[in-house]
């Protein structure tokens, strides 16, 4: 057993039903305690004592009673296989005391469902929308009246089990909503798309014991620890993240390194299950038909009656209707149009079966129903004639039977960062989109150059925000100020703008082929929510751009204020992000710390008047420039680091070249440094005296 499967409402097991969260933490703590069977059974006796906050017993230690006891555990995702017995990873967290076992029962909950009528029912969400309806306080009399709350004493069981949360206090006859923790609104998107992504999967896959375990351990995007999933829930539902931030510092100071560990923490990828239609060997074909002739609906009659029949008895839909065989699909569709001024081609799809049968060539065929009532909208296709072969139209075909049994499942990995770099030369096109040639297959022999257009990297995250509505997504854009910022973005500038939602105030008008861009990778009631509902481009309240940029650097370029005001600022200072991990340099004979090396000499070159931008930051030089033990190597010391101190710092300043070395000419430190002192005694004496002070800190401590 798995997931619970259900008729009409919510039932939950009656064993412990004041006591779920308590025998859930004892069932998880004997298991991951004692391997062994009969020796689990035997102590969770122990843990209940432990674990239950009133004292109170039922459990006697026998094999019969451990199994009545063991079955929350199956349904609240504690044990992923039970032969041999295996703990969720989110239960063995619970184990170790990473998290509390309100904080495991708030995570299963988000995820929490029960298959009633062949559909998942997520119990908080629905929970939550009689919230939005009713109010924070809900009684026993106010969920009966409710769909799939309708048993008096199971319920009673549901609202102790939202009890064990955090989401919700159980107070005798009634539960209250924490609404000081927990925003009503955006609780109310997540638990949707929970059930939603739920329904993705067919009833057979959560069947499965370690199936249904993975699927309710889920917190968000990844098992983690309460109160870093408190805090993951509540930045979702009340994120304060900058919509648009840049990072900026002097070069080497760890900006791109920071903003990554950052992305990966905010923005994690995700799994999402996919669907892809495949026709069998028998190569059979799919035919989109309609069913409304002289103005009369015929649709009910034929689902009823297992059957098409063509309205023409000639013509070109009656010569196609001639091309139908035993095995084609048969899919029963209505054309119109839709949004402002209805200029947008919508094709609705009703029906989808086989024909088992052809009754009257052209005219009429046997059909077995297969999905009936489906009202799936595809936006952008118009199919106004009664009869089409749409065999060779694939993305048609892939979203006619998205999220259908008739798909084989699969999964694929969403990105849910993309990274760009600005330079010199980038253009609107590469970050927008542009058409591009490509090469064309003419016929079997001969190519061809045309043209068609591609997504740059903006539109392309536009586009995953516009399809998950519920999954948060950014933009990295890394050295934005190596270019001409406002440029590149263009009108995209007047999307920067945000409202209070999160969505660009003032949405623009889309080019011919970006519009067609998002009517072909949208699905209907996608496209319908965002593109023609906004009347154009814009940025969701899911989208994110992030940048890092030089505060100072050569080759960079200015930002014009207007540009700048839309944006947040971070500043990393120079010795933010020090490597933790020891580096060396040798100085005639004498082995520094390089960190120590690297202060003492910004110390000389700020004091003389040199920039931030321009000082040794921690990553000016890469690990790889030191040796196995973490020495700095001769020629990257000679090479790479020197010359950047006397081309770019001291190439106009003799007075400062004298105060820190003992040679003014490059060529002369170059023939000294393996064999004579390089530096100047004023230099040493510093250096000295910063090592000193260190490790005299050091003993101290």
């Amino acid at each position: 057993m798995a997931a619970y499967i259900r008729e009409n409402n919510f039932k939950f097991d009656k064993v412990d039903r004041t006591y779920k969260k308590d025998t859930v933490n004892a069932i998880a703590n004997s298991i991951y305690h004692l391997k062994d069977v009969e020796k689990i059974s035997e102590a969770l006796s122990y843990y209940l004592d432990i674990y239950r906050t009133d004292g109170k017993k039922s459990y006697d230690g026998s094999d019969k009673r451990f199994l009545s006891h063991y079955i929350p555990a199956i349904e609240f995702g504690v044990i992923k296989s039970s032969s041999p017995y295996i703990l969720s990873e989110l239960a063995i967290k619970m184990v170790k005391g990473d998290i509390n076992p309100t904080e495991y029962m708030s995570t299963i909950l988000l995820n929490y469902f029960q298959i009633i009528d062949g559909k998942c029912i997520n119990l908080l969400y629905r929970i939550l929308l009689l919230v939005e309806k009713v109010g924070n306080i809900l009684s026993i009399g106010d969920l009966v009246k409710e769909e799939y709350f309708q048993e008096r004493e199971h319920t009673i069981i549901a609202m102790k089990i939202l009890g064990d949360s955090y989401f919700f206090n159980f107070d005798k006859d009634k539960i209250i909503f924490n609404e000081l923790e927990f925003n009503l609104k955006n609780l109310i998107k997540i638990t949707k798309f929970k059930e939603e992504e739920a329904n993705k999967y067919p009833v057979e896959y959560f069947k499965s014991q370690e199936n249904f375990s993975n699927f309710l351990t889920n917190s968000m995007e990844s098992n983690v620890a309460f109160p870093t999933l408190k805090k993951e829930i509540l930045k979702t539902v009340n994120k304060k993240l900058p919509y648009q931030k840049i990072v900026y510092g002097a070069p080497g100071t760890g900006k791109s390194y920071g903003l990554a560990n950052e992305v990966k923490v905010e923005f994690p990828n995700f799994i999402n299950p996919i669907s892809e239609f495949n026709i069998s060997e028998n190569n059979e074909k799919i035919w989109l038909v309609g069913a409304n002739w002289e103005g009369l609906n015929k649709y009910p009659e034929f689902i009823k009656e297992n059957k098409w029949v063509n309205g023409y008895d000639s013509g070109n839909d009656f010569q196609r209707a001639e091309k139908m065989s035993s095995g084609d699909y048969i899919i029963i569709k209505t054309a119109y149009f839709t949004g402002e001024g209805n200029k947008i081609p919508t094709l609705e799809i009703k029906a989808i079966g086989k024909i088992k049968q052809i009754k009257i060539s052209g005219k009429e065929v046997e059909v077995e129903w297969l999905i009936k009532d489906l009202s799936k909208k595809i936006i952008g296709e118009n199919f106004r004639a009664t009869v089409h072969d749409i065999s060779q139209k694939k993305d048609l075909v892939n979203k006619i039977f998205d999220n259908t049994e008739i798909f084989t499942k699969k999964t694929e990995e969403i990105k849910a960062s993309q990274r760009v770099t600005f330079y010199d030369g980038y253009t609107y096109g590469q970050f927008v989109g542009a058409y591009k040639p490509v090469m064309y297959e003419k016929d079997s022999e001969e190519k061809e150059i045309g043209y068609e257009f591609v997504a740059g990297p903006l539109l392309k995250q536009v586009l995953n925000a516009y399809k998950y509505p519920e999954k948060d997504f950014v933009l990295v854009i890394e050295e934005i100020n190596r270019a001409k910022a406002d440029r590149i973005f263009g009108d995209i500038f007047q999307l920067l703008d945000r409202n209070s939602e999160g969505d660009s105030e003032y949405p623009i008008l889309l080019s011919q082929e970006q519009e067609n861009y998002f009517k072909e990778n949208l699905d209907g009631e996608r496209y319908l929510e965002t593109i023609a509902k906004k009347e154009g481009l814009y940025l969701p309240n899911n989208l994110y751009i992030w940048a890092t940029m030089n505060s100072a650097d050569q080759g960079v370029y200015p930002m014009d204020t207007a540009f700048k005001r839309r944006w947040d600022f971070e500043y990393i200072p120079l010795n933010k992000n020090k490597r933790e991990e020891e580096f060396f340099i040798e100085i005639y004979k004498e082995k520094y710390n390089w960190n120590d090396y690297r202060e003492t000499l910004n110390d000389m070159l700020g004091e003389q008047g040199v920039t931030e931008d321009r000082l040794i930051s921690p990553y000016f030089l890469k690990e790889t420039d030191f040796d196995e033990n973490k020495i700095l190597k001769t020629s990257s010391y000679i090479n790479k680091f020197l010359m950047y101190v006397f081309d770019d710092i001291l190439k106009h300043n003799n007075r400062l070249k004298e105060a820190l070395f003992t040679e003014k000419n490059f060529y002369k430190i170059f023939e000294k440094i393996e064999n004579e002192q390089i530096y100047s005694i004023n230099f040493l004496d510093r250096l000295n005296e910063r090592t000193k002070k260190v490790d005299d800190e050091i003993t101290e401590e």
